[in-house]
C-alpha cells in the first residue's frame, strides 16, 4: 500500500515532457466538429508551413513572432494550438486581444471553448461551471476569463482599455492587428499597451497575427518589415527549383472569345515553366522551408492563400477576374489583402483636373439610355444649398446629370421650396420617357440642422433622408439609421472618408463600364471648371498624430460642395441598394423608379440596407396602382 502511494505521489512531481508546440498539437489536440473543414486529431503535416511558426512560441530564442498572411491558412488554428500548449505544458498568464470586445467574446465561444472542451488533456484542467453568467460557485471561469492551475487566459478587445491595463501577463497573442482600434480609449495604441503588460517576464512570448491592409498604415506590415522576413520556398515538382509562390506565376487559359477559363488555372515554375496544379500542392508544401530575408531577433513569416490546402487555384483566379472585370477597386483591395496577404498600395491621391475635364462628353439627352435610377446629394451652406443629380446603370456605372446651387438663406422656407421643386423633377430619356429620383440624402451636420430635419420629416415616404457624415477609416458608407435626434427623423450615418476613397478610385477608371463616372460637356449641367476644382478639392495624405500613422483628407481648395454632394449621392445609392436586373425590366414600362421598392405583390425590388428598412416609417400610398412603402 505504501509503495503504491509513494509511486503515485512521486509521479506527480515529475516534470511534464517539454514538447514543441507542433509536437504537442500532434499528440494531444483534437479539432472540434463544426470549427474546421477537417475535424478530428490535429495534424501539422496538413499545413507544414505552420510548424516553424508554432515552434517559435516554445523555443528559448524568440520573444516576438509575427505572422502576416492571407485567409484560410490556419492563422486562428495556430493561435489555438499555442493556447493549448501553454495551458497544458507551460502554464502561464495569457492575454489574447481581438479587434473588439464583441469579436473577443465570439472567438471565446466559437473557437476557444471547443478547443478546451474537446481536447481531453485540456478539459481536465479547466472547470467551466456556468460561464455564460460567471455566477457559478464552482468555477471562476467566464467567456472573457478562464483560469487553470498556474495561469489564466484573459480575452480583451483592442478598443477596451480596461482589458489591457490590469494584470501582468507572460504570453500575449494579438489576432488581426490591422483591425485594431487606433487607440484603446484615451490610453494609446492597444499593441503597445499589451506589450507593456509583458515587461515583468524575461521569457515572454508575443505573437502578432493578421491579414494586412493599406501600405504604410498596416500594423502587421510594420512589424513584419522589422522581422527576419521569412518566405516559404517550395520545390518545383519537375526541376526541384525552390521559389516563393506569387500571383505573377499564376496563369490560365481563355476560350475562342477571349473569356477567361478559371478551371484551367496553374502556377508556372519560373525556372522550367512546368505547369503546377492543385494536385501538386501538398507534396510541395511538405518539402518547403522558410528562408530568412534579413537579420533580426523578431521571427517574421509571410505567406499567401496560394499555399492554402483549402483554396483551389481556380477559386482565386475566378475571384480576381470578377474584380478586374467590374473595375471593382474595393474588391481588388480585398483580394490583395485577404488572398495574397499583401498590403494595398493606396491610389486615392490627387487627380489631375485636366484629366477629368478631358473626359467630358455630350449626352444628347437629359438621361443616358442605360439609366436605371437617379440619386441626389444635397449640401447645405450658410448662403446656398447645392444639389447634384447622378444617374446609375448596371455595375454602378454613373453619369453626372446636373450640379446646381440654390442661392438663398437656408433658414427661409422659400429656399427650401426651391429644393423641394428640384427633388420632384422629372428627367427625360431620348424617347421622352420620364424618371424621377429614387432617393436623396441631405447633410444635416451644418448650421441648419433643424431646417433639414423639418424638411425631411414630411418627405421620408419619398425617400428623402437626413444624413450626418462621420470621418475615419473603415466606417461603412451607409451606416445604420437612428431616430434619437430631437425631431425623431430617420438619420443615416455616412462614412465620408470611405465614400471619398471610393469616389477617387472610380475617377481613375479610364474606360467606360462598371464603376466608371461620366461627366457632361453641356454647360447648362453645371460641370464647369469651378465644379471640377470643388470635386477634386481634397487629397488623402499620411499623417502622424500622437505617434500613430493614419490617412486623413486634407482640403486643397476653399470650396468642396461638388465633392460632398457626389459622396452623398453615392451614399444614397448604398442606402437604396437597388436590384438593377429588376429595374431594367421596370424602366421599360415607364414606371418611375421612385415607385419600385415594392410592387403590388410585395415582391422586393430594392431594399434599404441592413436593418434600415425596419426603422423607417411604414407609410403606404397608392401611385399608378403600385403600393409604395
Amino acid at each position: 500500500m505504501n509503495n503504491t502511494w509513494s509511486s503515485a505521489f512521486f509521479s506527480t512531481l515529475k516534470p511534464k515532457p517539454r514538447l514543441s508546440v507542433s509536437e504537442w498539437a500532434d499528440t494531444y489536440r483534437v479539432i472540434s466538429q463544426g470549427t474546421s473543414p477537417e475535424p478530428g486529431q490535429w495534424k501539422t503535416s496538413r499545413i507544414p508551413y505552420a510548424t516553424d511558426i508554432m515552434n517559435c512560441f516554445s523555443d528559448n530564442k524568440h520573444r516576438y513572432i509575427v505572422f502576416m498572411a492571407g485567409s484560410q491558412l490556419g492563422k486562428s488554428e495556430i493561435l489555438l494550438s499555442v493556447l493549448g500548449y501553454f495551458i497544458h505544458q507551460d502554464p502561464s498568464p495569457i492575454l489574447m486581444i481581438q479587434p473588439t470586445e464583441g469579436t473577443a467574446e465570439e472567438f471565446s465561444r466559437i473557437r476557444i471553448n471547443p478547443l478546451l472542451k474537446n481536447t481531453p488533456v485540456l478539459a481536465k484542467l479547466i472547470n467551466f461551471g456556468n460561464e455564460e453568467t460567471g455566477s457559478s460557485r464552482k468555477s471562476s471561469n467566464t467567456i472573457m476569463m478562464k483560469t487553470f492551475t498556474g495561469g489564466y487566459i484573459a480575452l480583451a478587445g483592442s478598443n477596451a482599455p480596461s482589458g489591457l491595463a490590469s494584470k501582468p501577463i507572460r504570453v500575449l497573442l494579438m489576432d488581426e492587428v490591422d483591425r485594431f482600434a487606433i487607440s484603446a480609449g484615451n490610453e494609446g495604441s492597444p499593441i503597445k499597451l499589451g506589450i507593456q503588460r509583458t515587461a515583468n517576464f524575461h521569457n515572454k512570448k508575443i505573437g502578432l497575427v493578421s491579414t494586412p491592409t493599406i501600405d504604410a498604415v498596416s500594423n502587421i506590415q510594420e512589424w513584419y518589415e522589422k522581422s527576419d522576413k521569412r518566405q516559404y520556398f517550395v520545390p518545383c515538382p519537375d526541376c526541384e527549383h525552390s521559389f516563393v509562390l506569387k500571383w505573377e506565376h499564376m496563369h490560365w487559359q481563355k476560350d475562342t472569345e477571349s473569356q477567361a477559363l478559371p478551371h484551367t488555372a496553374y502556377i508556372e515554375c519560373p525556372a522550367c515553366s512546368f505547369k503546377i496544379f492543385d494536385r501538386h500542392k501538398q507534396k510541395m508544401l511538405a518539402n518547403g522551408k522558410w528562408i530568412k530575408q534579413q537579420k533580426s531577433d523578431i521571427a517574421g513569416f509571410h505567406i499567401s492563400s496560394l499555399y492554402s490546402p483549402w483554396v483551389r487555384f481556380s477559386e482565386l483566379v475566378a475571384e480576381f477576374i470578377e474584380c478586374t472585370k467590374n473595375n471593382d477597386k474595393k474588391g481588388l483591395q480585398e483580394f490583395v489583402n485577404l488572398k495574397l496577404g499583401e498590403v494595398w498600395q493606396d491610389s486615392s491621391g490627387q487627380i489631375d483636373i485636366d484629366y477629368i475635364e478631358r473626359r467630358r462628353e455630350f449626352y444628347n439627352c437629359e438621361l443616358p439610355d442605360k439609366t436605371l435610377c437617379i440619386t441626389a446629394g444635397v449640401d447645405v451652406q450658410d448662403d446656398r444649398i447645392a444639389i447634384q443629380f447622378v444617374a446609375w446603370a448596371e455595375a454602378k456605372e454613373a453619369w453626372v446629370i446636373e450640379y446646381l446651387e440654390i442661392m438663398g438663406n437656408p433658414a427661409m422656407s422659400s429656399t427650401w421650396q426651391q429644393v423641394d421643386d428640384q427633388l420632384k423633377r422629372n428627367f427625360s430619356f431620348a424617347d421622352n420617357k420620364k424618371l424621377t429620383i429614387s432617393i436623396a440624402c441631405i447633410d444635416s451636420g451644418g448650421h441648419f440642422t433643424d431646417e433639414v430635419y423639418n424638411f425631411v420629416k414630411t418627405r421620408e415616404q419619398m425617400r428623402i433622408f437626413a444624413i450626418k457624415g462621420k470621418g475615419g477609416a473603415g466606417i461603412p458608407i451607409a451606416g445604420n439609421v437612428s431616430r434619437t435626434n430631437r425631431k425623431k427623423v430617420a438619420l443615416f450615418m455616412i462614412g465620408v472618408d470611405t465614400a471619398k476613397e471610393l469616389l477617387y478610385q472610380r475617377l481613375k477608371i479610364e474606360f467606360a463600364g462598371a464603376n466608371y463616372i461620366h461627366f457632361p460637356r453641356e454647360v447648362e449641367r453645371g460641370c464647369d471648371e469651378q465644379y471640377f476644382k470643388m470635386l477634386l478639392s481634397e487629397k488623402r495624405i499620411l499623417k502622424f498624430e500622437k505617434g500613430i500613422k493614419k490617412y486623413i483628407w486634407q482640403k486643397i481648395y476653399k470650396r468642396n460642395e461638388a465633392l460632398d454632394t457626389f459622396i452623398y449621392a453615392i451614399s444614397a445609392l448604398e442606402i437604396l441598394s437597388p436590384n438593377f436586373e429588376v429595374l431594367k425590366e421596370r424602366v421599360k414600362d415607364l414606371i418611375s423608379v421612385n415607385e419600385l421598392i415594392f410592387n403590388s405583390n410585395n415582391n422586393q425590388i430594392g431594399v434599404i440596407n441592413h436593418q434600415k428598412i425596419n426603422a423607417l416609417p411604414k407609410r403606404k400610398m397608392i401611385s399608378n396602382g403600385i403600393k409604395v412603402y
